[in-house]
């Protein structure tokens, strides 16, 4: 599957297939058998890519964002939040710096628990 992988990002670059969401498909086989350094190069381009196509987008006026983008701009942030997730799932420091220097605006914070009842009186 890793070859596959490898085979697919040889035959389709990105200098001429720019990246988008479905690239992430075939990055998840990488994510999958824990080979980050394979997926490195791929996921800073899409990082990249990502954030280039949302601070677009986030430079139009409301209006113009809702009627003509809303849809590639949910796109970009589940990619943002993907990219995240895999990131802070490899364990490795670099991935989760490479990802918040391009996507860190875009990454929304984690969740955090209620506190129980009775703790915040």
């Amino acid at each position: 599957a890793l070859e596959l992988t490898d085979q697919y990002f040889e035959a389709f670059p990105h200098m001429n297939f720019p990246y988008s969401y479905q690239a992430m498909t075939m990055m998840t086989t990488y994510w999958q058998a824990q080979a980050w350094d394979r997926s490195k190069p791929h996921m800073e381009i899409l990082a990249r890519e990502t954030m280039d196509r949302l601070d677009y987008y986030f430079s139009l006026d409301e209006k113009t964002r809702e009627i003509s983008h809303g849809l590639d701009i949910d796109a970009g942030l589940a990619v943002a939040a993907q990219l995240n997730q895999a990131a802070q799932t490899s364990g490795r420091e670099d991935l989760v710096q490479l990802v918040n220097q391009y996507l860190g605006t875009y990454i929304a914070p984690p969740a955090t628990e209620p506190a129980p009842p009775g703790l915040m009186d």
